[in-house]
């Protein structure tokens, strides 16, 4: 737990703000520093995101489910028919992707699996 991830979803409200996924490095996991963007989310804001065990970001948008390697490159996209809002690794091996949108709830078998706290 040495790297903390901030969603700025300013976008919302005015989309000339951000809309972008913020990394820091954790101090004795209590104080962040050095913040930099991490991946500008588009179209949409990373309204809701989670990370897999190989540090990969899995994020809401607003056509799909993104996928950014830990250096911030986009590696790919879940479509999804409705405005996603959330989403979280689960399942009995931890790699069902359950995705909240509109008015459903998705869910899909994915390679990775969510990270565990230590």
């Amino acid at each position: 737990e040495s790297i903390l991830y901030v969603s700025d979803t300013a976008a919302v409200v005015n989309e000339q703000q951000p809309h972008h996924i913020l990394k820091y490095q954790m101090i004795d996991n209590k104080t962040p520093v050095n913040g930099t963007v991490f991946a500008v989310v588009s179209p949409g804001e990373p309204d809701g995101f989670c990370l897999a065990q190989q540090g990969n970001i899995f994020t809401s948008s607003k056509d799909s489910v993104q996928i950014y390697s830990p250096d911030g490159k986009r590696l790919g996209k879940i479509k999804i028919p409705e405005l996603c809002a959330n989403l979280t690794f689960g399942g009995r091996d931890n790699n069902q992707l359950f995705i909240t949108a509109g008015k459903s709830l998705y869910t899909i078998e994915v390679k990775s699996k969510g990270a565990r706290p230590a």
